[in-house]
This record gives structure tokens, C-alpha cells and sequence, in this order.
């Protein structure tokens, strides 16, 4: 690996495709994730992004609900979340502390709750980006990106959409 790399994470777009969009189109990256209830046809999120799962409001979607993939030898889970807990345990870091070491991967990706969130631990990292469209708990329109850096280490970081 020669170089750092970048992916841009997004969550609950519900069906804001110009969003998805915008984030492809003015974010650097070189890979992007969308962390389900994208509320779209599954043919536009084919054509803009590269790991994808369905949300609890991708009734007619046709990905998995999770997904494990690997990135420059970190590896990845992504789910939405709805499956996993309620909000009040998405937000919880013990508990999510619990379902990183069960997937057995390095990132732990979901989103749900609208909140975005980053749970660091010895054995890896949970991150919600939030939601693109409709955030809840004082927070704002937001995504996240991954930075994988030569040496293997990893950043996470949220960032507020400003268009």
C-alpha cells in the first residue's frame, strides 16, 4: 500500500439521492459505504457506491443485511443496526463494545439511530456517520470518513454536511 486510503461512510439518506450525489461527487475517496435506509432503487445506489447493506426502510431492496468485506487488510462489518439493538444500545458503548468483539472485525460500521457516534477500543472501532438527511439528538447532517494510513493505523472522523 503507497498511499492512504479513504472511505466515505453515509447512513439514512431516506431517499435524498441528491445527497448522495453531492458526498460522491465533493468528498475525496476511494471507496464508499452506505449504512442502509437509503429508501431508493437499488440501481442508483449500484451506480454510486461500492459496500452497501439495507435498512429497516429498504422494504423492496434487494443487498444483504450485513456485510463483512476487507480494505487494505482492515476488516470491516456493516449492518444498519436495527437488527442488532434498539437506540438506546446502538449508543451504548459497553454493549457495542460486546458486538465489535463478536463480529471479529477491525471496524464495525451501522447507523439507525440518526446520531453519529465513534466508539474507540483496544480491538477496534464502532462509528455511525449519522444520518444525511434527518439527524436527531441535537446533531447535524453528517458523514463519516475512514482514513486507512500506510502504516496500517486507522482514523475515523465525522464531519457536518456544509453545502
Amino acid at each position: 500500500m503507497s498511499k492512504k486510503t479513504t472511505i466515505l461512510v453515509m447512513s439514512d439518506t431516506h431517499g435524498n439521492n441528491e445527497i448522495i450525489d453531492y458526498l460522491i461527487n465533493n468528498i475525496e475517496h476511494d471507496y464508499s459505504v452506505i449504512a442502509g435506509d437509503f429508501e431508493t432503487n437499488d440501481s442508483f445506489i449500484l451506480n454510486h457506491i461500492n459496500y452497501i447493506v439495507r435498512g429497516n426502510n429498504d422494504w423492496d431492496s434487494s443487498f444483504a443485511d450485513d456485510l463483512d468485506f476487507e480494505i487494505d487488510g482492515i476488516k470491516f462489518h456493516l449492518e444498519h443496526g436495527h437488527l442488532t439493538g434498539n437506540y438506546f444500545q446502538l449508543d451504548n458503548y459497553e454493549y457495542m463494545h460486546k458486538k465489535l468483539i463478536k463480529s471479529k472485525c477491525d471496524i464495525f460500521i451501522h447507523g439507525h439511530t440518526h446520531i453519529p457516534k465513534i466508539f474507540e477500543y483496544e480491538e477496534g472501532i464502532v462509528i455511525n456517520p449519522g444520518s444525511t438527511t434527518f439527524p436527531r439528538g441535537g446533531s447535524n447532517c453528517s458523514y463519516a470518513i475512514i482514513t486507512i494510513n500506510k502504516d496500517k493505523s486507522v482514523e475515523c472522523n465525522i464531519y457536518d454536511i456544509k453545502k
